[in-house]
């Protein structure tokens, strides 16, 4: 299964949209489809700052 995303980040000044999908088992899903939603949304948020280099850098939000 496919979780679509989008972050918007509005960080010194400067605003970044990004959107893009990731991957989760349909059966975990739908066992706890907010925790596996949560979880993965995360990793991809966390891989998003790892990548983007502002001066200061980035705040947890």
């Amino acid at each position: 299964m496919e979780l679509q995303i989008e972050v918007q980040l509005f960080a010194n000044g400067a605003k970044f949209l990004q959107s893009g999908s990731c991957s989760v088992i349909t059966t975990d899903f739908r066992k706890e489809p907010e925790w596996k939603a949560a979880v993965s949304a995360y990793e991809w948020i966390q891989k998003i700052k790892s990548s983007v280099r502002y001066p200061g850098g980035l705040s947890n939000c």
